[in-house]
């Protein structure tokens, strides 16, 4: 589980074709629920939600104090390449770096490594779902001092 304090969403302004969500963590804690859903709704539901439960073991793993985490960053198919992705990135990036803390994010598009790259993250942990086959590159970003 992830504690958070707070919570930021954004979206685009008029016609909604991007939206950002990212969280103040505190905490990144075990999640005991998740290893208990086997039992409580069956192994059909435990698979579904293996994949969810590794990319917090990984997000565990590379995260241990409080850290923005970027859980959404989509933009619509057709508003690509404008700048909307970054536009809506920057805010919580000037708040992070204003706080002293870090980022965290996974991207499962290979694509989307270059675009974080260029805006101060790295790549700290990669690998590929063992049952689900999706792809994950978890990346940080430090806090600027500029």
């Amino acid at each position: 589980m992830i504690s958070q304090a707070h919570r930021v969403s954004l979206v685009t302004e008029t016609q909604i074709s991007a939206a950002a969500v990212w969280k103040h963590v505190q905490v990144v804690e075990s999640t005991r629920q998740l290893d208990e859903m086997d039992e409580r709704f069956g192994p059909e539901s435990y698979r579904r939600f293996t994949a969810y439960r590794h990319f917090e073991h990984v997000h565990r793993q590379c995260m241990t104090g409080p850290h923005w985490y970027l859980s959404i960053l989509g933009v619509a198919p057709g508003s690509e390449e404008q700048g909307i992705g970054a536009a809506l990135l920057s805010p919580g990036l000037r708040q992070a770096d204003q706080e002293g803390l870090p980022w965290y994010l996974e991207t499962f598009v290979s694509d989307k490594v270059a675009f974080f790259e260029h805006r101060g993250f790295e790549v700290i942990a990669a690998g590929v779902h063992l049952d689900s086959r999706i792809p994950l590159w978890a990346m940080k970003r430090e806090p600027s001092s500029a």
